[in-house]
């Protein structure tokens, strides 16, 4: 249904990964994936952490749910889950700044005028943001009236 509502306005690639086709959105500075296995749906920014998820489900080795990074960012969150998120904002930071030096300067080309008031060149590496920041978790729980998402961001001081 994804890919029928995306209607051709977004290009979407298949591959092959393991008998798990993933489908790819490339924006050019980034790929995303997501991709259905074993029941699950899965979606990440990241093609290359979708297919390490793919490679060791099912296998007793520590993927991307027994690492570090993972386990605590879901510390302290219900166990007890029906849906879990996880993210890296330092891998997101990076891709933004990368975003920016790649789009930026097509910006400005297509809109003179925001040179007026954006220098570019100003705007620090993702390495100034990131020294601060830590993964974040969430998770969903059925409650008896409804649903509960409970989430977390953590701190680099939090580790």
């Amino acid at each position: 249904q994804i890919l029928q509502m995306a209607g051709g306005i977004i290009p979407i690639e298949n591959r092959d990964y393991i008998c798990v086709t993933i489908h790819v959105v490339n924006a050019g500075f980034f790929e995303m994936g997501f991709a259905t296995t074993a029941g699950h749906f899965i979606l990440a920014t990241n093609v290359e952490d979708l297919e390490r998820v793919i490679q060791t489900q099912g296998k007793d080795v520590a993927g991307l749910a027994g690492s570090e990074d993972f386990q605590r960012a879901l510390a302290g969150l219900p166990a007890d889950r029906s849906m879990v998120t996880y993210s890296d904002p330092r891998k997101a930071m990076a891709t933004l700044s990368q975003m920016l030096k790649t789009m930026g300067p097509m910006l400005i080309m297509q809109n003179p005028e925001m040179a007026d008031w954006i220098d570019l060149s100003l705007f620090p590496g993702a390495e100034v943001f990131t020294k601060y920041m830590d993964v974040s978790g969430g998770v969903m729980t059925t409650e008896e009236d409804g649903i509960s998402i409970q989430g977390i961001s953590r701190m680099k001081s939090q580790r």
